[in-house]
């Protein structure tokens, strides 16, 4: 019983739950402060600052100004209840060639906001990246998608089912690019083979990057 209120003058500003927590007050992340939950709360969390880590909560809010942001570098946070994004809040995740953040949900998601993807450094491929799966049904999309570091060669997009938010990465060499003909036709010709899930030799994949 009894709810907790996590300050940015608190340790720094970031506190880190491990272990079973079984208060069942309201927790929440003000302005500045960070919540990094590697263990498990039952209890419902209102966000105006900054969520990670890899355990469970339970129901959870992300206010305007808000970020939930899975894991403590790439990994899975799962909210067993109920998520919400509000307008003015973001979804930061962070992908790598094999693997990208992702929220698992019980109950439902309602999306908005933003959603920010940053891009380690390494050998990327065409394919898709689950971000977010919610047992209990999807409403809205994120209403901004950006990018940092995002490969060269490569695009990025979301799409979305009643369940779940992807990432897709395709290739897209020579986007934005100046091209002859002949170096268009090649461009195009490699970018519908790598989208379509055909190998390329080797000394091929060092034009996406």
């Amino acid at each position: 019983p009894g709810n907790l209120t996590i300050a940015n003058s608190d340790i720094g500003g970031r506190i880190t739950f491990a272990g079973a927590n079984t208060y069942s007050g309201l927790t929440t992340v003000e302005a500045g402060a960070t919540l990094s939950v590697d263990g498990s709360i039952v209890s419902p969390v209102s966000v105006s600052g900054m969520l990670g880590g890899s355990g469970t909560v339970g129901t959870t809010q992300i206010n305007s100004g808000g970020t939930l942001s899975p894991g403590n570098s790439i990994g899975t946070i799962t909210v067993n209840g109920n998520l919400a994004f509000g307008a003015g809040s973001t979804y930061a995740v962070e992908v790598s060639p094999s693997v990208a953040d992702r929220t698992n949900v019980t109950g439902t998601a309602a999306l908005a906001g933003t959603l920010q993807s940053s891009f380690a450094p390494g050998t990327y491929y065409a394919r898709t990246y689950t971000l977010l799966s919610a047992t209990g049904g999807r409403t809205g999309t994120f209403g901004t998608f950006s990018t940092a570091g995002l490969p060269g060669g490569f695009q990025s997009s979301l799409s979305y089912t009643p369940t779940d938010v992807m990432l897709n990465l395709t290739a897209a060499l020579g986007s934005g690019t100046a091209l002859s003909r002949n170096q268009g036709n090649v461009a195009n010709a490699l970018n519908t083979s790598f989208n379509t899930g055909n190998s390329l030799s080797s000394g091929l994949y060092g034009l996406f990057s």
